[in-house]
């Protein structure tokens, strides 16, 4: 074989199956997702919010310094002790808790740099706003909504997720159904091609008219018409369930888990209800609003 046919062999030859169980695919679909991936980001991304709006109330430590020269007026005495140039320093600390109250402490010094006087410095102050943002409704308003911002699109995922699943897990059973289905067509096909095969031997030993063939004939072109439309229905699914995952489209996905359903009881009307109206995400999302 040459270079070149064994390439195109290669190209052309079938990938070989990979098999899938339903917790497999699922955790699969989950990772290899681009729009879970980018709600992933969204969710993170106002998740930071929260230590942002944090950051309003941390301490903040702050240090001034500055250079001043006196302008002298003439013909006016002054104290040789205050005539240089001096130089001033301050270091502090604020910070504002959730109520609006700010607190301001710091030391500085006046230095002379001549000589002169130096003059320390102590200071400590407190503002507190007494209308329009004060005390928590208002001060602490930004981070309220950071907090909801962040709760409504973790809610918000969670119905992208569940959504996300409930594709996954029919996209999975549609192939497992298709390929049980397939099995079923095949074994009709093959006990109809055998009956065509006994018939034809009957007739050929006299058993059976030569009409008879045509029934059998016709229940084969039946089953195998069957069986064509079955295998059509399988790679539809297959091709489905690979775009839901993120599956290569030149690979083969077989679903591996059992059809056989567990026993499950329908639940009330009323208590489904109930439980959706407490838990679905999408309405604790529109009640955070």
């Amino acid at each position: 074989m040459s270079a070149v046919a064994l390439v195109t062999w290669l190209a052309l030859a079938p990938s070989p199956a990979t098999p899938l169980s339903w917790a497999e695919t699922v955790d699969r679909g989950v990772r290899e997702s681009q729009g879970l991936l980018a709600d992933r980001f969204v969710r993170d991304r106002l998740a930071l919010g929260v230590p942002q709006a944090w950051a309003v109330w941390s301490p903040s430590l702050f240090l001034d310094a500055a250079y001043r020269r006196p302008q002298l007026v003439q013909n006016t005495v002054v104290d040789d002790r205050f005539v240089d140039d001096r130089a001033s320093y301050r270091l502090g600390l604020s910070w504002r808790n959730l109520i609006g109250t700010r607190v301001e402490a710091s030391v500085g010094v006046d230095q002379g740099l001549g000589g002169g006087v130096n003059q320390p410095s102590v200071a400590v102050g407190v503002e507190q706003p007494l209308l329009q943002g004060a005390w928590i409704d208002g001060a602490a308003l930004r981070l309220t909504e950071a907090e909801l911002q962040r709760a409504i699109q973790r809610e918000l995922f969670r119905t992208t997720v569940n959504a996300f699943l409930v594709g996954v897990d029919g996209a999975y059973w549609d192939t497992a159904l298709a390929q049980a289905d397939l099995e079923i067509k095949r074994r009709s096909r093959d006990r109809a091609e055998q009956q065509f095969k006994d018939t034809e031997e009957n007739i050929r030993r006299g058993i059976l008219a030569a009409g008879e063939i045509y029934v059998v004939e016709e229940s084969l072109v039946i089953f195998e018409t069957e069986l064509r439309r079955a295998e059509q229905r399988l790679l539809l699914a297959q091709r489905a369930l690979q775009q839901t995952i993120f599956v290569d489209v030149e690979a083969t996905v077989t679903a591996v888990d059992d059809l056989a359903v567990a026993d499950a009881s329908v639940p009330d009307a009323d208590a489904a209800a109930a439980v959706a109206l407490r838990e679905h995400p999408a309405v604790r999302a529109q009640r955070l609003r």
